[in-house]
């Protein structure tokens, strides 16, 4: 009876999760975020992600990513500090959007919580002026690449 109440929890979490929790109407927004394991021969495994944030009505100057976390059954796997930078692209329609890719630092160890994890959740924090924004993005698919 436990195991089935565990699994209908499961499902109906996953159900009714969101991809990605929008904050200051939609004004800042995951477009898109991707994980990886590097299982390939020759090396120690390695844990990598990207991803690309929309910002809406900010000024870039303003922004900050501060750091982000991913998480599996809601623990911390990771803290890192990811690499980022504005894209060129210009929206004709949109002059105040903004967008930016981010992406991992090289040699993330990879741990055994990552190893038995299929999907992953990520909390971004984004500084703007003083204040500390988290965006949460859930259900990222945990890639092996060999």
């Amino acid at each position: 009876m436990k195991y089935f109440l565990s699994l209908l929890f499961l499902f109906l979490f996953y159900c009714t999760s969101t991809k990605s929790i929008v904050v200051k109407d939609d004004s800042i927004v995951i477009k898109k975020l991707e994980s990886w394991i590097n299982l390939m021969p020759g090396g120690k495994p390695t844990f990598h992600y990207s991803g690309e944030i929309e910002i809406r009505n900010i000024d870039a100057e303003k922004i900050e990513i501060d750091h982000i976390e991913f998480l599996t059954d809601q623990k911390i796997i990771n803290k890192s500090f990811p690499i980022y930078e504005f894209s060129n692209e210009v929206f004709a329609n949109y002059p105040k959007v903004i967008l930016i890719n981010f992406y991992s630092p090289q040699n993330i160890k990879v741990t055994e919580e990552m190893l038995k994890s299929e999907f992953i959740d990520a909390r971004l924090k984004i500084k703007i002026d003083d204040e500390s924004i988290e965006i949460i993005h859930t259900d990222i698919y945990l890639l092996r690449t060999y």
